[in-house]
């Protein structure tokens, strides 16, 4: 299997995209796609196209199974367990290139991420 800590690494990028407003995340959050992101995937990568800006980000075959998996699960900590199981990699390293992707895909506006509300006791 590749290496996980690569994903962040062979990441690529056309230009600068302006990015949309900065969200802590944290391992409970959960990350949808922005409204004006298209994604295309291609053999083993994704590609995102934020309409917008008119700029496209382009991922791996391992940040495309993250990209999926945080889309399909229901949070950030849900997307890490199902990579930790898959992948024969140090669960830390997983989860720093994990919290790297979202954080990269945010600040270049292809993702909003959704920070769990906490209920507060009356």
């Amino acid at each position: 299997m590749p290496a996980v800590k690569e994903t962040a690494n062979r990441s690529r990028k056309s230009g600068k995209v302006q990015g949309g407003q900065k969200v802590d995340i944290s391992m409970t959050s959960n990350v949808t796609l922005s409204k004006d992101v298209l994604v295309q995937k291609i053999d083993d990568h994704t590609v995102f196209l934020n309409l917008n800006s008119e700029q496209y980000y382009g991922v791996d075959d391992i940040g495309s199974r993250m990209c999926q998996l945080l889309d399909s699960e229901s949070s950030i900590s849900a997307a890490l367990d199902v990579l930790i199981a898959e992948f024969d990699a140090d669960p830390e390293q997983i989860r720093e290139d994990l919290l790297a992707l979202v954080s990269t895909l945010q600040e270049n506006g292809l993702v909003d991420v959704i920070t769990a509300k906490k209920t507060s006791e009356a």
